[in-house]
């Protein structure tokens, strides 16, 4: 399936593949990790949050000690005030209980040794003998026909040789854990323990009754002060239990200690829903990332392809902008190289095959030229042999006149055939070119003064080449001349010469002002035989490339039309001799 995928939707999928699993991973990983050291927090905080409410159970007993030992302190000297009917409103204690029942106490009670009660505050009848030393506990009591717990202290006293007892109590009710009520998110309960029954007598927030299970009751009656228990069925936050213990350890009720939130924020952080809503946007983006990288990635690759279509097709000067990145500008760089070098090598061989097929005209021509050469030479000597012995009349010896020029024409051609096709070998010698293109203009120049043609002659001195003096004078005085003609009605010649250092090479130019060639002309101008003048042969630029390649240079032509034409000669330099040497 994807190998038939473009190379933009491989890269899409594979960044895909290497970016939303891992994030997804990653995320799922830390969603694990921030959730299960937040509910381990939650849940240290949840026990030392029920312990506290423990703690506060006995900061009552403390604070019942405290106020026990201030009412026994505030007794009569005489005991005499607390006998008769045991009635809060019928002593005057009642002052001192009113102000115990303002800061949150529930029960007063004032007894002798043998437990007659001698004043009473408050409804609630405890389940047990009344202490008979001074003790700080939680003591189980019955109100209104109800079970319940109460925190507080008994303080022993002696008033006139009679043992009192003093106990001062607050009921664990609704109001009784007073700090927190204000926090509606926090859930306290508190329980009485009877036998196997857990009796609710505080329940502070939102939460429903709690089951407490047989392993709390266990953990909490080995002794320990509090325990947590988390929520695994549901994905909830776990619960606190602290235990509420009398003066003799013993278990007397449980207190709890929860949050109302049924799944905190890090706990949703793993649910499946939120993971698949993060997969979607992890997805749009990478697939979004990864076409606009992809694009960037392709792009260039794409032009390289198309770059390869165009030479597969035969265009070879195609070039590539070299963007896209090091990389891909290397490989398009070593594209255009590779094109420039097929160009030149298209080049070569389209040079190489019209030598060869030049070579052969040229052989052909000569065998030709030669079987011409032979009746011509009969057809002239019987031609002036007739004109000599005859005596002709004037229309015949015309003729024969006719007859004989044609012949000398022909025989101008045959020779200029043959010397095209078997030229004579330069003699090869260190001149100075800027000698030669001067003497070549000088003998020009008569003839450029009188068609109203400028010179414009800037040659360098002591451009020394190794060549044929005689035939590089030839050379420019055929360039020159065909310039004359392109300037019919008068224009300017410019004649350069000067070194190029770097390639060891003369360059000459010759341009004009002229009229100009067309491309298929320019490419055409030195075949042989081609010639767009009415009369002439064609072999006049053909020579002058002939020499140039066998001096070891090169010719370039560069012309437009009503724009003038220039050609442009490089040969090589003679850098060990020089013209007087």
């Amino acid at each position: 399936m994807l190998n038939g995928l473009t190379l933009r939707w491989r890269l899409v999928l594979a960044f895909l593949a290497v970016s939303v699993p891992p994030v997804l991973i990653a995320s799922y990983v830390a969603a694990v990790l921030i959730s299960s050291s937040f509910k381990h927090n939650v849940e240290r905080w949840l026990g030392r949050a029920a312990d506290f409410l423990v703690s506060e159970t006995m900061s009552s007993e403390d604070e019942a000690d405290r106020a026990a030992s201030i009412l026994g302190a505030s007794l009569p000297a005489h005991g005499g005030v607390l006998t008769g009917e045991v009635n809060e409103n019928s002593t005057s204690l009642r002052v001192y209980s009113d102000l115990l029942s303002t800061v949150g106490y529930d029960l007063v009670l004032i007894y002798d040794d043998k437990g007659n009660t001698l004043y009473r505050f408050g409804s609630a009848a405890l389940d047990m003998p009344l202490p008979r030393s001074s003790t700080r506990s939680v003591f189980t009591v019955t109100k209104d026909g109800k079970p319940g717990l109460v925190v507080g202290a008994t303080r022993l006293f002696e008033r006139d040789g009679q043992v009192l007892h003093v106990l001062v109590a607050n009921q664990l009710d609704d109001s009784f854990f007073a700090t927190p009520r204000a926090k509606t998110a926090i859930i306290i309960h508190a329980y009485r323990l009877q036998g196997n029954s857990m009796i609710p007598l505080v329940r502070e927030g939102r939460g429903d009754p709690l089951t407490i299970s047989d392993d709390v009751l266990a953990v909490l009656n080995r002794g320990d002060n509090y325990t947590v228990v988390p929520d695994r069925s549901s994905g909830g936050l776990a619960t606190g239990y602290g235990a509420i213990r009398d003066d003799s350890s013993r278990l007397v009720g449980i207190v709890t200690f929860g949050l109302t939130a049924r799944r905190p924020v890090f706990e949703q952080l793993i649910d499946w829903r939120l993971f698949t809503i993060l997969a979607l946007i992890a997805s749009s983006l990478s697939i979004t990332v990864g076409i606009v990288l992809a694009s960037r990635l392709t792009g260039p690759l794409q032009g390289l392809k198309r770059g390869l279509r165009e030479v597969a097709s035969g265009n070879y000067r195609l070039q590539l902008p070299e963007r896209g990145g090091p990389e891909i500008a290397e490989v398009a760089s070593g594209f255009n190289i590779m094109t420039r070098q097929l160009e030149r090598l298209r080049q070569m061989e389209g040079e190489m095959r019209r030598r060869e097929q030049l070579a052969a005209l040229g052989e052909a021509a000569a065998v030709i030229a030669h079987e011409i050469r032979n009746p011509l030479g009969i057809i002239k000597t019987s031609s002036q042999l007739v004109a000599q012995r005859s005596y002709l009349a004037q229309p015949d010896e015309r003729l024969l006149g006719f007859v004989l020029d044609e012949v000398n024409r022909i025989d101008r051609l045959v020779t200029e055939v043959l010397d095209y096709v078997r030229p004579n070998r330069p003699t090869m010698r260190a001149v100075a070119l800027d000698e030669i293109v001067n003497k070549a203009v000088d003998f020009m120049a008569p003839e450029l003064d009188k068609r109203g043609i400028a010179r414009d002659i800037a040659v360098t001195n002591g451009l020394v080449v190794e060549a044929d003096a005689d035939q590089i004078h030839q050379v420019i005085i055929n360039l020159v001349l065909n310039a004359m003609e392109a300037m019919a009605d008068g224009g300017r010649l410019t004649v350069k010469a000067e070194a190029d250092e770097e390639a060891a090479e003369a360059v000459l130019t010759i341009a004009d002002s002229g009229t100009g060639m067309e491309p298929d002309v320019v490419h055409r101008m030195f075949d042989p035989f081609f010639t767009t003048k009415t009369k002439g042969t064609g072999l006049g630029l053909a020579k002058v490339l002939s020499v140039v390649e066998h001096h070891g240079g090169a010719i370039t032509c560069t012309s437009a039309l009503e724009s003038g034409t220039s050609i442009v000669i490089r040969l090589p330099l003679n850098q060990k001799k020089s013209a007087n040497d």
